[in-house]
């Protein structure tokens, strides 16, 4: 029998919802079951929430609303007028007769499914926390509740939305407390750019608990008292910010040979589950909330399920972005991460905002640079804190993507003045230490020079 579909999208995630549209326009007949939940908009949230700080917006939950129902490219009115099937409801996988996906008393059959289940918040096991209350990210949108928030918040979470949150708070007059369960802050990322990010945070106000695990939620005299790793936090209001894994309980995975390890899909280079039928992306294979890095993968599994299955993910030139202010941004390895593999030849170089023309100009001297490369140039990763690195990395996810050493960066003239000239200054600093090599020689030549003319 033929199958009904070629592709099913289980999880309106925005990955879940990018790969159906895509595949609609590769001319599939697809389904996109949503699952109860419909995008995943916090990084846009946050984004409307640093702008309307910025520009003194009045009601900022509600114009982050407004800006979220104006992105048509993940309405359900733009993917039915694609050709997507929307199913409502929650669902599981049949192996009997064959492989399908039954939705209420609907049995759905694709020749392909992608599983694209958004991140949920972590299952809260805390002693009085259920009694005390607290709010989850997606919360904070609702129903305006930003304009009602108390003056002291205490954000709970590790993830980059936690932070950019925390900061947007702050920035809108609270007073803020991050607990993370990490040391430091950003424990995977280089150690100079994650120093600097912090002692920004801080110095704006914010106080950060890090290796600091909630542990009990206590009302003392009215008031709400956290215990956050050794230490007893005074709090108006809890904001849990925590991601956990998407609901895969109750989908029939091990009916049909499905594995999953700490509740996520084991996928091979492909994005292919142990049933080559079925593939993963975005939360449900693990990584940061990061909808781009998700929608990429998501690109990789909807080709491979339609066409050929030889596509396979390659993150070392995808970016991300933290938006905090001064922006995070990194592509590619970090300077151990380079070394494990490479050696201590490693070359690493650094260059600070302090000495652009334009940081100077903006008063934006706050950041830095760092590159990363093979010993024999070839740049391997950039890190970069400070004012619109986020549009700025772009530049090194090019570099690396076509394989670019140091020396094609300092053949680069950039604008004058801009930011995007701390990539060259970065490169020159390296020229400058590999012309201190070759200092006799070059003394040499124009000795015997001068003596020939």
């Amino acid at each position: 029998m033929a199958a009904e579909y070629d592709l099913i999208v289980i999880g309106a995630s925005s990955a879940g919802i990018y790969g159906a549209a895509m595949a609609a326009s590769l001319n599939a007949r697809v389904a996109l079951v949503d699952m109860d939940t419909y995008g995943s908009f916090e990084g846009v949230y946050n984004r409307t929430l640093e702008t309307a700080n910025r520009l003194t917006v009045t009601s900022p939950s509600i114009w982050a609303n407004a800006v979220v129902e104006n992105l048509t490219a993940y309405s359900p009115v733009r993917l039915a007028s694609l050709g997507v099937d929307i199913i409502h409801g929650v669902g599981e996988f049949y192996r009997l007769p064959h492989l399908g996906f039954a939705v209420g008393k609907r049995r759905l059959s694709s020749s392909h499914y992608l599983l694209a289940l958004p991140h949920l918040c972590k299952n809260l096991v805390v002693d009085g926390l259920e009694d005390i209350g607290y709010l989850t990210l997606q919360q904070i949108w609702q129903q305006d509740k930003l304009s009602i928030l108390p003056k002291r918040l205490l954000i709970v979470g590790s993830s980059l939305q936690s932070i950019e949150l925390a900061q947007n708070l702050q920035r809108l007059g609270k007073e803020v407390t991050l607990a993370t369960k990490h040391h430091p802050l950003l424990p995977w990322e280089d150690a100079d750019i994650a120093f600097l990010l912090q002692a920004q945070l801080e110095s704006e106000g914010i106080r950060i608990l890090t290796h600091s695990e909630v542990t009990q939620v206590k009302k003392i005299e009215k008031q709400t008292w956290v215990q956050v790793g050794n230490q007893a936090v005074e709090t108006d209001e809890i904001i849990w910010a925590e991601l956990g894994q998407p609901n895969l309980s109750n989908l029939n995975l091990a009916g049909i040979g499905l594995e999953a390890t700490n509740g996520r899909l084991d996928i091979n280079k492909r994005l292919q589950t142990s049933n080559s039928r079925i593939y993963g992306c975005g939360a449900v294979v693990g990584g940061y909330n990061l909808p781009h890095v998700a929608e990429y993968e998501a690109e990789v599994a909807v080709k491979n399920a339609l066409f050929l299955p030889t596509r396979q993910v390659d993150y070392a030139s995808i970016p991300w972005v933290l938006f905090t202010q001064p922006q995070v941004a990194r592509v590619g390895m970090s300077a151990s991460q380079a070394r494990s593999r490479y050696g201590d030849k490693v070359i690493v170089i650094s260059h600070s905002y302090k000495h652009l023309a334009q940081a100077q100009l903006t008063s934006s001297t706050t950041g830095l640079c760092k590159l990363v490369a093979h010993p024999h140039g070839r740049i391997l990763g950039a890190h970069l804190v400070g004012k619109d690195a986020g549009e700025l990395i772009g530049e090194m996810a090019i570099a690396i993507k076509h394989r670019l050493k140091l020396k094609d960066i300092v053949a680069i003239h950039h604008p004058f003045p801009t930011l995007s000239a701390i990539f060259t200054q970065t490169a020159q600093s390296w020229q400058e230490q590999e012309f201190g090599k070759g200092k006799k020689n070059r003394v040499r030549w124009l000795r015997w020079r001068r003596g020939w003319f």
